[in-house]
């Protein structure tokens, strides 16, 4: 049913048995799932943690019994914007392949003050009021990328996971379900500039269908559905394609009361961040395709960064 090779190498497998599924992750474990998805067995290889088995269900395994039941599941985080006339648990989706830097645009928005709502899995109910549903424990992120907090001096937990990340304790959300604004696609930027262009339909679709948490899916059925569920949810929530300058952050060269105030004090969200027009030291600009921004500012500070992208996404997808 399902058969992922990344660089010639197999991640996982599942095949459908007489009374339910098996999914393999070689040299890992192996995981049945009861047909009435009830149940869940898992059968380590030996020398296996229960830290990675911890790992191995929170997103694999939780996900391969979402699809089943039918659900919409996207390889995205997620944070909480109660800006530009939001409502409590409207949120911003950061979706895609990994190494895009999902995890780091919603680690740069908590630092500005955003809830943490969901981290490398994300199930949404795709509609004219489309919902996301659940929250995840733990914020992960490469070694690499927590300069960005370190630099930004937050007081959050770190702790090391079986995977080589780093677990971060962001301020969670307060809310189990909300309204889904817009989902951002991120991708490295060629030229150290930030653009953000709203995709068209087949555009938002395929893009979607990249950012599907489990992929090279070979049964026919499931394929159909997912295809069926990011085209509705591309009918209804913007798809916004982001150049994010991912460069080393410095300190500001703006003067230190300006910088004070682009961290809000109170963790309310980023309500001044994506409420209007973007800030000065990122300020978008229009562009062939869409909005771009000069990147001085947005090497400044980690929490600048996805207060810069949110706002120029918000901008461009208020202008369609």
């Amino acid at each position: 049913m399902l058969d992922t090779v990344v660089g010639g190498q197999r991640l996982h497998w599942a095949a459908e048995g007489p009374d339910g599924w098996t999914l393999r992750v070689p040299a890992v474990c192996d995981v049945v799932v009861a047909g009435t998805l009830e149940e869940v067995v898992c059968r380590p290889a030996p020398g296996i943690t229960d830290d990675q088995l911890v790992l191995l269900v929170r997103g694999l395994v939780l996900a391969f019994v979402l699809t089943m039941a039918g659900e919409c599941v996207l390889h995205a985080s997620a944070v909480e914007v109660q800006g530009a006339g939001g409502a409590p648990g409207d949120a911003v989706a950061f979706a895609g392949p990994s190494g895009t830097g999902k995890s780091t645009l919603a680690a740069s928005a908590c630092m500005a003050g955003a809830p943490f709502i969901a981290d490398d899995l994300l199930r949404v109910h795709p509609g004219p009021s489309t919902r996301w549903l659940g929250r995840s424990a733990m914020l992960r992120i490469r070694p690499g990328a927590f300069d960005v907090v370190a630099r930004r001096r937050v007081q959050w937990s770190a702790e090391p996971t079986a995977d080589g990340r780093l677990a971060l304790g962001p301020t969670p959300s307060t809310h189990d379900w909300g309204m889904v604004r817009c989902v951002v696609c991120p991708r490295p930027s060629p030229d150290g500039r930030l653009r953000v262009r709203q995709l068209p339909g087949g555009e938002a679709v395929l893009a979607l269908v990249g950012a599907g948490r489990l992929v090279q899916w070979r049964d026919r059925a499931v394929l159909e559905r997912q295809f069926i569920q990011v085209a509705e949810l591309a009918d209804y929530v913007p798809v916004v394609a982001a150049d994010v300058p991912w460069e080393p952050p410095r300190e500001p060269r703006d003067p230190p009361g300006r910088a004070a105030a682009e961290r809000p004090a109170d963790g309310a969200g980023l309500v001044a961040s994506v409420g209007g027009a973007p800030e000065a030291s990122a300020r978008a600009e229009p562009g062939a395709g869409g909005a771009t921004a000069a990147p001085g500012g947005l090497r400044a500070a980690g929490g600048s960064l996805a207060a810069a992208v949110l706002a120029a996404v918000l901008d461009e997808v208020g202008a369609r």
